[in-house]
This record gives structure tokens, C-alpha cells and sequence, in this order.
């Protein structure tokens, strides 16, 4: 039986009635971001680096005190997405440094993190196909124990090397927060990375192509004429006039039908509309699903937009950190470096592939997937996350490109 509520809306889509924890989930997250980026602005215009002096042409950057969760300050530190920042590192170093993980366990290296991941993603990924909701939460755990895993292979690989350089007596490139582009282990991450978030993909094509996603909202309420055995109760002894319009609250769930089921659910859709209609409703509009085509184009285009995202954004990291972190002998040239990554400009560049980075993209997932928002999601950002990418990658462009002549002009002068 349809419970009638007495509104006075035409048409009111009833999407936050079982939102409130992925609300508050999002605001615990936004105030605590918010909160350490300012304790990473200010610790960025303290900054100095940590330099030992040596007759190459550059000099690495150094940096040997105990962990903190805003040193070393390198850009790829500053460049990554809020959880893998102010969440998965500092589980991943509380993992090593206060359990020892890699002392109690020496035949875990990098590469061994990496393909745990990945085997975390792939189980994951068939979880989140699954129709039972606990389950797709079970899998969106998982995935995230995958970027989690991201985080702790490069922990594991410098707690390694560090450990090699000590014994060798050697401080050099000590705890640096950094990719080290072309060895083995960065090639096996970057595979595994690369093939986690093909798992995801397909998982969510998979799943969507099962069930295809409605146009409609699953709980809308709709305004008709009230009927005579309306159930809504009005004071009679204050002369109170009965409304003329109510309000009929209506459930439609797509989670276990079949294509049979769904065709029959929206002819019966229909009808009910159509009897509920009135000068102020037609009674053309009926419950209508996406096509295979239109999914899978959502899901193909985002697909690229996380692998375009991951490639764009590795590239900027390695340009900006052989311009900025590898300083030159000349004093005068180091402290230009050191000026332009603690400039405003470079502060905002970094802060937004924070927001729009291929890391971030995954969580975002992770997280979608467990309120049962994964849709909602994919929907939003189909158009939007193309439009932020190709801006902020030309932004980023000529910001490196301007960055980049003018340090070489300076050093030329000098």
C-alpha cells in the first residue's frame, strides 16, 4: 500500500533519505583535509633543504630525520591525493616503524606488497560485481586495502634502502619521497596499478550491464488530486479545509530484476503515473533504463579518463622534480628552486592534481562503491572530470613551461 504525504511540491525526488552517513562520512573527511593542507602550507613556506655539498653539477635532496607526516617535502609528496597522504602513509609507516614489519617479515619486499595488492583488487573487483550489497561493500574494503598496499611497497622500499645506504655509510637520497623512474620496482608498480584499475573497470561494467541504471530516481514522491479515502487526518473543529492535492510516495528497486522484470516494472510505473495524473502532471513519463551502449560508454570513457589522469600526472611529477628537487651547486639558482616550490602558483598547481589525480580518482571509487553511490558518481564526473583534466594539464603545461625558462634564464645571468 502507497502512503499518502500531504507536500506542496509538483515533483520532489527524495535522494538524500538514506544519505546522511555518506554526508557526514564526507565532511569528517573534507574538515580533517582541509585542516592538515593548512599545516602542510605552513610547513611548505618553512621549508629549507637539506643539502650536502659535493662538486657534481646538481645535488640530490636529503633528508634523514624521523618520519613526519609533512617530511621530507619532496613535489610528489605534495602532489598525491589526500588519503594516500594523510591516511595510507601514515598507516604504512606506523606498520614499519612502530611493528617492524619489514624486520619481523625480511622476504617481504616491494614488489611482494605490489602483487599482494593487486590479488586484493582482483577479488575485490569480483565481490563489487556481486548483487549482494554486503558483499560490494566486502569488495569496495578490499579495494581499498589495494591502495593501501600502493602506499606500503614504496614504505618497504625505502625502509630497505635506507638500511643499504647505512650500512654503507652513505646518506644520500635517504627517505626521499620519490618514484625512481625505470628500475624494476617501479615497472612492477606501475603494472599493478595499471591492471587494478582495469579490474575496477570491469568489474563496474560487469555490473552495470546486469543491471542497467534507470533515468528515473528509485523514490520520488508525486502530487495528485487527493482522493476521498485519502488517510490524511485535518482538524475538523477548527473548520480546516481537507488539501486538494496530496502526495504519493513511490519505491522502485532494480537491485534483483531480471530484463523481463525490469519492462514489466516500468509498464507498471506507467500506469500508476498515468493514474495519478492531473492538470498538473502527463502522464507520458515512464521508469526508463540506459542502454548497453550508453553504459558502456560511461564506463569506457572514465576507464581512459583514470589511465589519461595516471599518465598525465606522473609525467608533471618527474618534470617538476628534476627542475625543483634536484638542485644545482650555484647558491644563487638553489634558492630560486627554493622560492619557486614554495610560490603560491606552484602551491595551487600542486593542490589541484591533489583533488583530480589518478590515486584520488581510485578512492573516490572505493568510497562510492561503499555507500552505494558508484553511479551517482560515474554520472557526475563523466563530462566534469574531462573538463578539469584537460584544463588543469594545460594549466600545468605553461605553468612549467614559464617555471622552466625562467630558472634557466636566471642561471644564465649568474
Amino acid at each position: 500500500m502507497i502512503p499518502s504525504i500531504s507536500l506542496n511540491n509538483n515533483l520532489i525526488v527524495s535522494s538524500l533519505n538514506n544519505n546522511y552517513k555518506f554526508v557526514f562520512f564526507g565532511l569528517i573527511l573534507i574538515i580533517y583535509f582541509a585542516w592538515m593542507d593548512i599545516a602542510l602550507f605552513i610547513n611548505l613556506q618553512r621549508w629549507s633543504p637539506q643539502i650536502q655539498a659535493n662538486t657534481t653539477q646538481t645535488i640530490k635532496y636529503n633528508y634523514v630525520d624521523p618520519f613526519s607526516v609533512f617530511k621530507p617535502l619532496s613535489v610528489k609528496l605534495v602532489m598525491i591525493d589526500h588519503v594516500t597522504h594523510y591516511v595510507h602513509d601514515i598507516l604504512a609507516r606506523f606498520i614499519e616503524d612502530t611493528l617492524h614489519f619489514t624486520t619481523l617479515f625480511p622476504w617481504v619486499t616491494a614488489n611482494f606488497v605490489s602483487y599482494a595488492g593487486l590479488l586484493s583488487a582482483l577479488i575485490g573487483s569480483r565481490l563489487i560485481i556481486s548483487d549482494n550489497t554486503m558483499y560490494c561493500k566486502l569488495g569496495a574494503i578490499l579495494f581499498e586495502l589495494r591502495n593501501l598496499a600502493d602506499s606500503l611497497d614504496g614504505v618497504v622500499y625505502r625502509s630497505r634502502k635506507r638500511r643499504e645506504e647505512l650500512l654503507k655509510q652513505d646518506q644520500a637520497s635517504i627517505g626521499v619521497y620519490q618514484s625512481n623512474y625505470g628500475s624494476y620496482g617501479y615497472n612492477v608498480d606501475v603494472i599493478c596499478d595499471g591492471l587494478g584499475g582495469l579490474f575496477f573497470c570491469t568489474a563496474i561494467l560487469i555490473k552495470f550491464l546486469k543491471h542497467l541504471p534507470s533515468k528515473a530516481p528509485s523514490n520520488i514522491l508525486i502530487r495528485r488530486p487527493r482522493s476521498d479515502n485519502s488517510n490524511y487526518k485535518y482538524d475538523r473543529l477548527q473548520n480546516e479545509e481537507p488539501p486538494k492535492y496530496e502526495m504519493l510516495q513511490m519505491e522502485y528497486t532494480t537491485d534483483q530484476a531480471s530484463p523481463t522484470h525490469q519492462r514489466s516494472k516500468s509498464l507498471e510505473y506507467s500506469e500508476v503515473f498515468a493514474q495519478t495524473s492531473s492538470s498538473d502532471i502527463q502522464p507520458t513519463a515512464s521508469r526508463r533504463h540506459l542502454t548497453s551502449f550508453q553504459v558502456k560508454l560511461i564506463v569506457v570513457s572514465f576507464g581512459f579518463r583514470l589511465l589519461f589522469t595516471g599518465l598525465i600526472w606522473d609525467h608533471f611529477v618527474h618534470k617538476y622534480h628534476v627542475l625543483l628537487m634536484e638542485f644545482s651547486d650555484n647558491p644563487y639558482v638553489r634558492r630560486m628552486q627554493e622560492q619557486a616550490f614554495k610560490s603560491i602558483s606552484m602551491w595551487l598547481v600542486m593542490w589541484f592534481w591533489r583533488l583530480g589525480n589518478a590515486c584520488a580518482i581510485l578512492e573516490h571509487l572505493s568510497i562510492t562503491t561503499f555507500f552505494g553511490k558508484l553511479w551517482d558518481y560515474l554520472v557526475f564526473t563523466n563530462y566534469v572530470g574531462w573538463v578539469y583534466l584537460i584544463v588543469l594539464s594545460l594549466f600545468t603545461q605553461m605553468h612549467y613551461t614559464e617555471l622552466y625558462q625562467s630558472l634557466n634564464k636566471y642561471s644564465a645571468l649568474v
